[in-house]
């Protein structure tokens, strides 16, 4: 770009009176201009990808030239042109009809002011770049994580108080054996015969716990190690919280995970009261 190039980023006849920036000199146009571009190239490999590349499909830089008029813009042209293996020339800023058209006769593209034409629209198009990509950030960074299940679940049921982690104890074994397992006849090892029940779709009582499992017909099985899904178990004073991995589906039927949570209340060694997220079908 020569030094006279900020002669053509000056606004077109018609513009100038009401465009009270006026001329940038070359030093501004490129600091501005390659902070605009910086920010286009970053949004573009966000949105494209962690390996994507912003290259023309030859390979060749592309080349625009500010004016036609000054001494040695033909000089460059014509140089450029005699590397064609290297250098595209894709576009020319050109007011002058006159010299439009000779350009043009070359097969150059010719505009009658810059893309990029003052302060005021090079910093909005780079205020909208940098929204953009803010938003990318945003979207990013705030994207929900996987609700992960627990790698130790004995790490879990330890407690510093021994009330405590014998009633985590109890409710672990109660979900393998009775829930896991659907060893239904030993629930009276676990449950009281005042047994509350809250949630909606079960039935209250050690008995209607038994009656309930027992009319879905699940055979029983293998006691299992560890609870499925468990992410953690807390204890305070006669309450135990289980919170578990729950695996669902959007309304587009994309996969997602949210969280499970039951509460057991304790009296007297067995598990007297359930609380959990249950809604009526």
């Amino acid at each position: 770009m020569g030094r006279n190039a900020s002669t053509m980023i000056a606004a077109t006849p018609g513009q100038a009176k009401s465009d009270s920036l006026g001329v940038l000199d070359r030093r501004t146009f490129l600091r501005l201009a390659g902070q605009f571009a910086a920010t286009e190239l970053v949004a573009t490999q966000l949105v494209s990808g962690a390996g994507a590349q912003v290259s023309s499909a030859s390979g060749k830089i592309k080349i625009g030239q500010i004016g036609t008029a000054h001494a040695h813009a033909s000089g460059k042209m014509a140089a450029l042109r005699k590397l064609r293996d290297d250098y595209e020339i894709v576009a020319a800023v050109e007011a002058d009809p006159d010299r439009q058209r000779r350009a043009s006769g070359h097969g150059i593209l010719t505009l009658a002011r810059p893309l990029l034409q003052t302060k005021r629209e090079i910093r909005m198009k780079g205020f909208a770049s940098a929204l953009a990509l803010s938003l990318l950030l945003s979207a990013a960074a705030h994207a929900a994580e996987p609700v992960v299940a627990a790698k130790d679940q004995q790490a879990l049921l330890k407690s510093d108080d021994p009330q405590l982690a014998a009633n985590k104890k109890l409710v672990f074994d109660m979900w393998r054996t009775f829930l896991s397992a659907h060893h239904i006849d030993e629930a009276d090892k676990f449950l009281a015969p005042e047994y509350h029940q809250h949630n909606p779709n079960a039935e209250t009582g050690l008995e209607g716990v038994k009656a309930y499992f027992r009319a879905l017909n699940m055979k029983p099985t293998p006691i299992p190690d560890t609870i499925e899904g468990m992410v953690s178990m807390v204890a305070e004073r006669d309450l135990v919280v289980v919170s578990l991995v729950r695996e669902m589906k959007d309304k587009d039927g994309n996969p997602y995970t949210s969280t499970w949570f039951d509460m057991f209340r304790i009296a007297n060694g067995k598990i007297v009261e359930h609380w959990d997220t249950a809604l009526k079908p």
